[in-house]
């Protein structure tokens, strides 16, 4: 046992020592009284020696340390540890070091709602702090630390450090929200809106419990296209996973889309609000359409014309643009003289020649066919008269004696598109007719006109001529 201060008495008798600090043990001191006179012989000055033990029981001293810092982390951190986070670390005394286990002991004071643990942090006797927040928690807990040592703890003893303490914060991360994708759609061609409820599943805004109140969107982004397919009503996703879109009425291929979700959360990073994006497609399955008309672009025909002269082109309605066509001429109402007409490709031809005495009109019933639907159509074919010429009369006598009394043209009925404008010497009109000559009498606004020569305009509106020249009025 160490002194600081030696043991010694004083002249009244009074004993000091100091014993050095955290030294315990005994002491055996010999002590002798000395007097300040002669100590020749045979003076003495020394008493005997007498002997008194000095006893320091062991006290057991708290334990100590420095405690570290708070602990800031953000999630998905993983296992945490800091070694030297605690230092100074002592189980009291020296002698207590090397006698004594130490323990750290932590009490949680306070805890957010949404922090947790896969791992409780605990301080070793290195002073290595560890622990393990789930993933996907966060917040704040504030811990109570004290240090303990196996010495005893009854007073005097003391085995417990003083009480510290720190906090651990686990700092929200926003998650990329997350879903599950739907299978490809297959649909047919037609007027329709499809809504497909849950398409979308597995929809969340994120693992952490305070993401579960974000708003969700998605977003569905066109990457490519084949045939003719167009959207009336684009596809969308809502929030519950019903996917919605129509397509084009008649319009048909497949379309690809990327689509990712989003939530209105923190974006910057280490923050994520957008999911990966995924693809799905839609096929719109072609479907034939019947035919619905045929058109003839030309009806009408010339007398005295050799077999196989045009008659018109036809042309299908279809609501299928790319269909071909075959044509044929086939029995049923309005099939009186399909003998007497042809079909080459596309054409209706004669297979006859007409004669406009006999034959005004002709009928023909004609059948379009894509392959699979057909449509039927029946023609009605006007017979035209061949015209030479026009006879023009240079003179009437329009006297009412039932003879020439009026300009007849012969022939121009078959011109029913003609017009006749006649003029009298001073460039008045004294006569106009459009679509279907009616003999000029003589006369304006009911008026007999009097003996002369009047110039007429007369076009057939058949893309050739227009013919000009006089007429005289004799009375």
């Amino acid at each position: 046992m160490d002194f600081t201060l030696e043991p010694y008495i004083d002249k009244t008798g009074t004993l000091f020592y100091e014993v050095a600090p955290n030294a315990n043990g005994s002491a055996t001191i010999s002590v002798v009284l000395q007097d300040d006179g002669s100590s020749a012989p045979p003076n003495e000055n020394t008493s005997a020696p007498l002997t008194f033990t000095i006893t320091v029981n062991p006290i057991n001293d708290p334990p100590y340390f420095t405690i570290g810092p708070n602990i800031n982390i953000d999630e998905h951190n993983g296992p945490f540890s800091m070694t030297n986070w605690a230092t100074n670390i002592s189980a009291g005394a020296p002698d207590e070091d090397a006698s004594q286990q130490i323990t750290f002991i932590l009490n949680t004071k306070s805890i957010t709602t949404y922090l947790q643990y896969d791992a409780d942090p605990a301080v070793d006797t290195s002073g290595t702090l560890t622990f393990t927040a789930t993933p996907h928690y966060n917040g704040t807990a504030v811990y109570e630390i004290y240090l303990q040592d196996d010495g005893p703890s009854t007073p005097p003893h003391d085995n417990t450090s003083p009480v510290q303490g720190f906090s651990i914060t686990v700092d929200f991360i926003n998650d990329a929200p997350s879903f599950t994708i739907g299978p490809d759609i297959v649909v047919d061609e037609g007027d329709q809106t499809y809504s497909l409820p849950g398409w979308a599943t597995n929809i969340s805004p994120g693992e952490s419990p305070n993401e579960q109140d974000q708003a969700l969107n998605f977003t569905v982004v066109f990457q490519q296209v084949s045939g003719n397919l167009a959207f009336l009503r684009a596809p969308t996703i809502d929030d519950t996973g019903l996917l919605t879109f129509r397509p084009t009425q008649h319009t048909h291929g497949e379309a690809i889309f990327d689509v990712y979700l989003t939530d209105d959360g923190q974006y910057e990073p280490p923050h994520q609000n957008q999911s990966d994006k995924q693809s799905f497609k839609i096929t719109v399955n072609k479907v034939n359409y019947p035919p619905t008309d045929i058109i003839l672009n030309n009806t009408r025909v010339l007398e005295k014309q050799p077999a196989g002269t045009l008659v018109g082109q036809l042309r299908t309605e279809d609501l299928d643009p790319e269909d071909t066509f075959d044509y044929a001429l086939v029995p049923g109402d309005g099939a009186d003289n399909n003998d007497l007409f042809a079909i080459d490709g596309d054409q209706l031809v004669t297979a006859d020649v007409f004669d406009w005495e006999t034959q005004k009109t002709l009928t023909c019933r004609i059948k379009t066919s894509d392959g699979e639907f057909s449509f039927e159509k029946s023609f009605v074919i006007t017979i035209e008269k061949l015209i030479e010429g026009i006879k023009f009369p240079n003179a009437f006598t329009p006297n009412g004696d039932g003879e020439n009394d009026t300009w007849e043209l012969e022939d121009i009925e078959a011109f029913p598109n003609a017009t006749v404008a006649i003029y009298d010497n001073t460039g008045r009109r004294v006569y106009y007719q459009s679509q279907g000559y009616q003999p000029w009498d003589g006369t304006f606004n009911g008026t007999k006109l009097p003996m002369g020569t009047y110039y007429y305009v007369i076009d057939l509106h058949d893309g050739k001529n227009i013919y000009k020249g006089t007429v005289t009025i004799i009375l």
